[in-house]
């Protein structure tokens, strides 16, 4: 790559080691006063993309399940699971350590930094995807599984790499194009796994079609920042350690974090039957989609907490509190969803043959309400550099998820994994909470926002359990209940509401 100006907003980046070194000032876009409402905005484009990339991922999934059956269908989320971990491992710490690097690094220090990070990631998920390989073959799994992860690890490289380049999209605020990355690789993904159903493809072929998923994704992700940034990685690693290093405690919490979320359908598919990990993990699934966009949403926000952190924290505070409301109400407003549609989404998942996943949905409501706070707290944690207090509350929820599942799913089988999960997801919050509320006691947690989501939430169950209407019809009533709850307590942040899209047409039409 040649050297040259990127303009981001106000200020503007070297885009080469032979151009100027400007320092990052007042100008630069995180420290705008536009830059939450930007957040705000780009959050809301990136999941709305996500979810309508998902929600096509959702009308294909009937047709895979349906295809491959209880116990194909438990062999193709558990290849999932670990290679989604395996990419877990490694984005999990070094994606927020990488923004926070990034944002406070000048202008002519993140060329360099970038070429830093693309190493270290490689390195990394290399080492990750090997360490997965080798305890599969330990452990004793079927070869087709095995040659499954290390099909789809190709993928998850071109993955890990394009999320190499996103730190610059995200940090210099052009979140559009990190939606456009995820619709990419969604749409290849959707559009293969019907043509392979239609030419009822073996499984083998449903790992296979990942690689291609990952190249869209790493095309989109080059054409977005071709003059920004440099695309290849540096083989510095000494300065890979230094990164590591400086951050250590983090990114084993969010190693530990990753592993935890997935022990139960890990060890599911070591402990039980096929058919139990089948039933397991068509909900388990779901809860790990919504798991990934909780971790989206609240990560746009991350620049300017990490920025704040450092320079403001009267605004730190704030961005905080506000977060916090939005990411209790999204989370509660899942859980209440799932919980009353839990019968219709798994008939439209996976059909009449998985029957029990029902009720294994309707207890993992409980996880998902968690998730949308523990990714906002979490980054807020990140932000504050508090490491340990992360990493003794992820160790505590392995302990438990490790634990509780040894314990119970050799006799309750699926519904063992589901309580050792709810178990572990409720120490997780709590634990985070009691971090920030120990060592930054000028920090308040949403306590207002928490008695108005509660009642909003009893109203929308209530009224959705009793009133005899279909699924959809279901889903619809306690989601209109839940929100006019909340308007009429007042409950929604004033940012949130202003960035909707009606909001902002009638703000710029007003005189």
């Amino acid at each position: 790559m040649h050297g040259g100006v990127k303009a981001i907003g106000d200020g503007a980046e070297a885009a080469g080691p032979g151009g100027a070194e400007p320092e990052l000032g007042p100008a630069d876009v995180l420290d705008s006063p536009e830059a939450t409402q930007r957040v705000i905005r780009g959050s809301l484009i990136r999941t709305g993309s996500y979810i309508v990339s998902i929600l096509a991922g959702v009308a294909s999934l009937p047709f895979l399940f349906r295809h491959l059956g209880v116990v194909d269908s438990g062999r193709y989320v558990t290849v999932i699971t670990i290679v989604t971990m395996v990419i877990s491992v490694v984005e999990t710490g070094l994606w927020a350590i990488s923004i926070r690097e990034y944002s406070l690094r000048t202008a002519g220090e993140r060329w360099g930094l970038m070429s830093d990070l693309i190493g270290l990631r490689m390195a990394a998920f290399a080492i990750a995807a090997a360490g997965a390989l080798a305890f599969m073959i330990v452990a004793g799994y079927p070869q087709l599984l095995v040659a499954g992860v290390a099909i789809a690890a190709v993928g998850a490289s071109l993955e890990v790499v394009s999320s190499a380049y996103g730190v610059w999209l995200s940090t210099s605020l052009h979140l559009g194009w990190l939606a456009a990355m995820q619709v990419a690789r969604q749409a290849v993904a959707v559009v293969l796994t019907i043509v392979l159903v239609v030419l009822e493809a073996p499984l083998i072929d449903f790992f296979i079609l990942l690689v291609a998923a990952g190249v869209a994704q790493f095309v989109v992700s080059y054409v977005a920042t071709r003059r920004a940034i440099p695309h290849l990685p540096s083989r510095h690693a000494r300065a890979w350690v230094a990164l590591v290093r400086k951050s250590a405690p983090y990114v084993a919490a969010m190693v530990i974090g990753v592993v935890y979320f997935r022990t139960a359908m890990i060890l599911m598919s070591l402990l039980s039957t096929d058919a139990e990990t089948g039933y397991f993990g068509v909900p388990f699934r779901l809860v790990e989609i919504v798991t990934l966009v909780s971790i989206l949403m609240m990560s746009s926000a991350f620049p300017i907490l990490a920025r704040s952190a450092d320079r403001d924290r009267a605004r730190h505070r704030y961005a905080l509190s506000r977060l916090s409301d939005v990411a209790l109400i999204i989370g509660a407003w899942v859980a209440v969803v799932c919980l009353v549609g839990a019968g219709f989404i798994i008939e439209v998942l996976a059909g009449p043959g998985f029957g029990p996943s029902v009720d294994i949905l309707r207890l993992l409501t409980v996880s998902l309400a968690t998730k949308f706070v523990v990714a906002a707290w979490a980054f807020a944690l990140l932000s504050l550099e508090e490491y340990r207090g992360v990493l003794v509350a992820n160790a505590a929820a392995l302990v438990i998820a490790v634990t509780l599942t040894v314990l119970t799913v050799p006799a309750l089988g699926a519904t063992g994994g589901a309580l050792a999960t709810i178990v572990a997801d409720v120490v997780l919050v709590v634990g985070y909470g009691w971090v920030l509320v120990r060592n930054r006691t000028d920090i308040s947690l949403p306590k207002r926002t928490g008695g108005a989501v509660g009642l909003a939430v009893a109203c929308s169950v209530g009224l959705a359990l009793v009133v005899p209407l279909p699924g959809v019809a279901r889903m619809a009533l306690a989601t209109l209940v839940y929100g006019a709850v909340l308007v009429l307590t007042k409950a929604i942040p004033h940012e949130l509401a202003m960035a909707l899209p009606w909001r902002r047409a009638a703000r710029s039409s007003s005189p």
